[in-house]
């Protein structure tokens, strides 16, 4: 059956608007998704990057097929199908000479006296870091917002800054000046793959969101 859909869908030129969060989409997207198009040359998916509650509005107002939501998503789960893709958490980024930078696992009073960087508000992260310190009493010291990750990281080096970002963020950190320090109580960095329901899809809409959602359907926690 779904040989027989992908042929479908092959004789479909099908546009597919997909809402990504900028970071997710070079983490897990970034290879992936043009090896899918290149075995699938007429299906085209436009991509739209952004912040995730900008990609949350795009999804309600019904500008997108398919997106991908940090938790929590703020959907209707009565309209949209969500399925978790990928289980994660937030950690603190600082210089590798920095006073925390020896320690195994943070408490959340351990940062209260140094000034922060995140993302902006347009991020589901700005949201989700700013409720953590409330809930923990900490009063938000702010230096600095950005919509880029490596300008955020970067802000720390050989000061006493520290950047509080998902932790793939990892993956392209220089380590030699840099340390990446887990919380012992860290904020869920979980993604989410989501769609409206409809009450029928086209075969080009079922084929990519089954595609997409086998290849990333794969939860984990590097603990």
């Amino acid at each position: 059956m779904l040989s027989m859909i992908h042929i479908e869908a092959q004789k479909q030129k099908g546009t597919i608007n997909f809402g990504i969060p900028s970071l997710i989409l070079r983490v897990y997207f970034a290879s992936a998704l043009p090896h899918f198009l290149k075995n699938n040359p007429h299906i085209y998916i436009q991509v739209t990057e952004g912040g995730g509650k900008e990609i949350r509005q795009k999804m309600v107002d019904g500008d997108l097929n398919l997106s991908i939501l940090i938790e929590p998503t703020s959907l209707d789960a009565k309209k949209y199908e969500q399925h978790i893709i990928q289980l994660d958490e937030y950690v603190a980024y600082m210089d590798k000479d920095h006073p925390l930078a020896q320690k195994s696992l943070l408490e959340w009073s351990d940062i209260a006296g140094y000034e922060l960087a995140t993302f902006n508000k347009t991020f589901t992260t700005y949201d989700l870091v700013t409720e953590k310190l409330r809930s923990q009493r900490i009063e938000a010291k702010f230096a600095y917002l950005s919509s880029t990750w490596d300008f955020l990281v970067e802000s720390t080096h050989q000061t006493d800054l520290i950047a509080l970002l998902p932790r793939p963020v990892e993956y392209f950190v220089d380590k030699s000046r840099f340390k990446a320090v887990r919380f012992k109580d860290p904020i869920p960095f979980n993604i989410w793959f989501c769609r409206p329901y409809k009450n029928s899809y086209n075969e080009v809409e079922s084929y990519v969101y089954e595609e997409l959602l086998k290849d990333y359907y794969q939860p984990f926690s590097d603990n």
